[in-house]
């Protein structure tokens, strides 16, 4: 028997929480060719068990919304009695399911075009997400403030969506993983004026932003786990 448990680690604070009725795969190991065996899901502490044949090679894989899996090798070999094994915890990053904004990226008054600070910006983050983990697919999201006509602004927000885009493509990323969306002034996260209708520029400054979001993997167990 082979005993695990699977923890959220959140890199923000540091704080581990056990992670009940989440989704183990197990499979024999035969050189680079894995046979998938059977699925559990952990209990109420995050632990999982499963009865093991001696002599044998195995996997066990964390799934985790089908992107940034987990996977351990587990060995019986020289094992000549029953006995429980006991695997150290499996730890899973948590996974941003709403937008993330992307700080510090600027763009000329109506224009698109990405400036040299903030390319910097997302080849240490968009970029390096990319690449770390390279089934995930994003979609890059551009949004504007009130100023000018909603068409105006969704057209600009579209333009600005689709520069990180081809960005990131010429820096090697597989364009099927990215998708492209501007939103205009659609989706405020502050007010563009003050209550009594004077201008706010730090509430449209904030709504100038780029974001993305996590929304699918690209492999054969592709799924959308954030809809509008």
């Amino acid at each position: 028997v082979d005993k695990n448990f699977i923890e959220e680690l959140d890199s923000t604070t540091d704080k581990v929480n056990p992670l009940p009725q989440k989704k183990v795969d197990l499979y024999l190991s035969q050189g680079n060719e894995k046979i998938f065996i059977k699925t559990i899901q952990t209990n109420e502490n995050g632990e999982f068990f499963f009865n093991l044949e001696p002599q044998k090679e195995y996997k066990i894989v964390v799934d985790n919304y089908g992107f940034f899996n987990k996977e351990i090798s587990v060995s019986t070999m020289n094992i000549t009695h029953s006995d429980t094994l006991h695997a150290d915890a499996i730890y899973i990053n948590v996974i941003p399911l709403e937008p993330v904004v992307i700080k510090n990226i600027y763009y000329e008054f109506s224009k698109w075009n990405l400036t040299d600070s903030s390319k910097a910006i997302i080849d240490r983050t968009l970029y390096k997400l990319l690449m770390d983990n390279p089934r995930i697919i994003v979609e890059i999201s551009s949004h504007t403030d009130s100023v000018s006509s909603d068409e105006y602004n969704l057209k600009l927000s579209q333009k600005r969506a689709e520069s990180v885009v081809k960005y990131l493509i010429s820096k090697g990323i597989d364009k099927e993983r990215l998708v492209a969306k501007g939103y205009g002034e659609s989706k405020p996260i502050a007010p563009n004026t003050n209550p009594d209708g004077t201008d706010n520029p730090e509430g449209r400054q904030k709504n100038r932003r780029t974001e993305f979001k996590i929304i699918g993997s690209i492999d054969q167990y592709s799924k959308v786990i954030y809809e509008e």
